[in-house]
């Protein structure tokens, strides 16, 4: 080998060092921060699933996330393609079955209550088209 294969390969190895550092910096970041904003943002848990009197219609109740301390717990009403989004007060408790109720009116109306310990219960009229 030469003088210019031997620095070819210096800056060749120095390349290589400098990537396996750069991702293990980030992995070292991005690993432990994805493991905790998983289950505080983006778990979900179903609570209710109920299905209308004839069987057209579903609504899927879930707990998203966890709730952080004694802050509010997030559900998602799910029905058809559309979804709503609410916020829970539950003492930081994670949200079970008895904090939901479906109420069906027909195939086509539905009314969701989300009961939480610290909030007041909340209604979502759904209507089906």
């Amino acid at each position: 080998m030469d003088e210019l294969d031997v620095q070819h390969e210096i800056k060749k190895t120095k390349r290589k060092k400098r990537w396996g550092c750069l991702v293990a910096i980030l992995l070292t970041l991005i690993l432990p921060i994805g493991l905790i904003m998983y289950p505080l943002e983006f778990k979900k848990t179903l609570l209710v699933d109920s299905e209308s009197p004839n069987g057209y219609n579903d609504i899927q109740v879930y707990e998203k996330g966890e709730p952080f301390l004694f802050g509010f717990s997030k559900a998602r009403v799910r029905y058809g393609w559309r979804h709503k989004d609410i916020s829970v007060g539950n003492d930081g408790a994670p949200l079970n079955k008895s904090n939901v109720n479906v109420v069906w009116e027909d195939d086509q109306h539905a009314v969701v209550h989300v009961i939480g310990a610290e909030s007041e219960p909340q209604s979502i009229e759904i209507r089906f088209r």
